[in-house]
């Protein structure tokens, strides 16, 4: 298999939770494969958010802080932009349940995974995304 097969050459991607951890490595390791960095993070973390930038420069890619809070629709309403609208309710209503996921569609499979209902389950897919990918 080429190498070429990973290059994320003019791609652009967003990493939430970039100013730190999993996010601040994921940032910098699809900027080494050549992808332009959006770095999204509390502004809280605007410190880490701005090492993370500086190291996807240093790997010659573009890169932004967007101080944002996600769990804040108006918040992510500011990232997205006008330009996504026509995409996310596209993709709403191509979904069968007719809406998008909340935080609260995931509460009901997280409680079954953590208790002892799911106790025989060696591994599996538990699809909480409202039938799109049966459609």
């Amino acid at each position: 298999m080429s190498a070429d097969l990973f290059r994320l050459d003019g791609r652009s991607v967003l990493v939430t939770g970039g100013g730190s951890g999993i996010g601040q490595r994921l940032a910098a390791g699809l900027a080494e494969y050549g992808a332009d960095v959006s770095v999204v993070d509390l502004p809280a973390q605007d410190e880490g958010s701005a090492t993370t930038v500086a190291r996807v420069r240093e790997l010659g890619r573009r890169a932004v802080s967007i101080p944002a809070d996600v769990t804040d629709p108006d918040s992510v309403a500011m990232i997205a932009g006008e330009e996504w609208k026509p995409k996310v309710e596209g993709f709403r209503d191509q979904t069968p349940m007719g809406r998008l996921g909340t935080p609260d569609d995931l509460v009901g499979p997280t409680i079954f995974l953590a208790s002892d209902a799911s106790a025989y389950l060696t591994g599996m897919d538990l699809l909480a995304e409202g039938g799109f990918t049966s459609w």
